[in-house]
């Protein structure tokens, strides 16, 4: 739960956690009764999260309201665009498997303790 900073216009500041929907709702000084006004005292205590949690919070954020969708990217910049061919040698894989005529299956040059079924 986050901490809120707020100032009490007789007592002065005053830290209090509370949930994120009730940050800007009103709160009265628990010591004098008077009404508190929210304000921003001390900076967001950052240090206290794992970096890790910051970069996902940091990327959650982005996203949130402009999410990059790959079909608004032109294709020539994107990273790694479909069918590019970067990954492959772009040659078809010969079958490793060598099926007989009655179904048997082999693996020529792999594994001949295996029995297939």
């Amino acid at each position: 739960m986050p901490v809120y900073d707020y100032v009490c216009n007789n007592c002065g500041p005053h830290e209090f956690r509370r949930d994120y929907e009730d940050r800007d709702k009103a709160m009265e000084c628990s010591q004098c009764q008077s009404p508190l006004s929210r304000a921003w005292l001390t900076a967001p205590r950052q240090s206290v999260t794992s970096a890790h949690t910051r970069h996902a919070m940091d990327v959650n954020e982005l996203s949130s309201n402009v999410p990059k969708m790959s079909r608004d990217q032109d294709p020539r910049q994107m990273p790694h665009p479909a069918s590019c061919g970067c990954c492959g040698s772009g040659k078809s894989k010969s079958k490793a498997t060598v099926t007989a005529a009655n179904g048997a299956k082999s693996f020529p040059g792999k594994r001949p303790w295996m029995i297939s079924h």
